[in-house]
């Protein structure tokens, strides 16, 4: 009687290990994910802010020399691109940032427009 009872034993214990060793796999892959999402969301949010950095050089380019001197500005990590249209004293500014490698897969792009009046 005890022989059967020791077999049911094994059994257990190996199901709720393999039970435990899932849950383990499951929770590391979505550790795994939600780090490589936070990568994302920070180089985005410094494509951002490189874009507003652009634009703003932009603006004081202009507002200086009544014309855009520079259409690329570096930062540490990243680099913005503006192009520019005017119309009459309205000048349309499109300022693209980028963080990261661009060789590789881990860079962000972000644009904004900005009208300028001056």
């Amino acid at each position: 009687m005890f022989r059967k009872e020791r077999g049911v034993s094994v059994i257990t214990a190996i199901f709720i290990i393999t039970i435990i060793a899932i849950i383990g796999v499951i929770l590391a892959v979505r550790a795994i994910t939600q780090a490589e999402e936070t990568g994302n969301e920070y180089l985005s949010t410094q494509a951002l802010y490189y874009a507003e950095s652009g634009a703003y050089c932009a603006m004081m380019d202009i507002y200086a020399n009544n014309s855009l001197t520079q259409s690329n500005y570096d930062f540490g990590n990243g680099r913005a691109t503006i192009t520019v249209s005017q119309n009459g004293n309205l000048w349309i500014i499109t300022s693209e940032g980028t963080c990261g490698n661009t060789a590789t897969s881990k860079y962000a792009k972000r644009k904004l427009r900005v009208i300028y009046r001056h």
